[in-house]
């Protein structure tokens, strides 16, 4: 059943939403999605649970369709809801600032890091021992060797890993520098000028960042920000596998963790 606004409030919508939703991320993503344009971008950028944002977005859409005649003879209301919008958009215009910031500084770092590893090859080879993963280095395969593929039943190549709240399946990329979501499951998102990278060499286009906190069957739950992007499946990277001293145990299936 497709539930839309309509003549219910924000309240009354979220509260039917979470009667059929299965978990409270989801209800998020959905219920902003479908409130009116100018109220999301007000609640989107708010702090507090749902039932908070959804009663001050009652209160917001109650200012935004009082008739014209009714504002015109409150000029306090008129001024309270100017300065709200001007203070919505002066944080928004901070927010992106220093996201980019942030993204760019990323990048930076990876590209300094991917640079120093390619001194160390240069200079030792395969020898080089002050290298770090992930590493684009590869060793020059002996001949006869024959590269094990999909088809392989007892070596599997890729490993996916549920989580068991937001049940959300996430593909283990130990080769990916960083760990992203698709922007298809994220709302309220708009483009950033950062570009990542495919193994193709061709531009992704990411849209800012978002935290999760994770359970992946590992001693405690976890919490990570990812960077959205045009992805179609969610990844975690070395970026999160390193941060954790996490290790892959293809042959079990699972995800070990030395630091838990």
């Amino acid at each position: 059943m497709e539930l839309t606004l309509g003549d219910l409030k924000p309240t009354q919508l979220l509260h039917k939403m979470q009667a059929l939703a299965t978990d409270s991320i989801s209800t998020k993503f959905f219920w902003l999605d479908r409130l009116p344009p100018s109220v999301r971008s007000v609640i989107s950028v708010l702090d507090g649970d749902l039932e908070e944002l959804a009663k001050k977005a009652d209160k917001y859409l109650r200012c935004s369709n009082f008739p014209v005649m009714a504002v015109t003879e409150s000029p306090i209301l008129d001024k309270a809801v100017a300065a709200l919008n001007d203070q919505v958009s002066a944080l928004s215009n901070r927010l992106a600032v220093a996201e980019e910031r942030q993204q760019i500084q990323m990048v930076n770092s990876t590209k300094s890091s991917s640079d120093e590893q390619r001194y160390y090859h240069r200079r030792f080879g395969a020898q080089a021992k002050k290298c770090r993963l992930p590493c684009s280095f590869t060793k020059k395969r002996p001949k006869g060797a024959v590269m094990a593929t999909t088809s392989t039943p007892h070596i599997p190549r890729r490993l996916f890993i549920t989580d068991g709240v937001l049940q959300l399946q996430f593909l283990i990329d130990t080769g990916a520098d960083l760990s992203v979501l698709p922007r298809k499951i994220c709302t309220a998102t708009r483009p950033s000028t950062v570009c990542l990278y495919s193994a193709t060499g061709s531009c992704i286009q990411t849209y800012g960042q978002r935290q999760l906190s994770l359970n992946l069957g590992l001693d405690q739950p976890v919490t990570w920000t990812f960077v959205v992007a045009d992805v179609t499946t969610p990844i975690l990277g070395a970026d999160f596998l390193t941060h954790y001293g996490i290790s892959v145990d293809m042959r079990n299936k699972r995800l070990v963790s030395s630091n838990m």
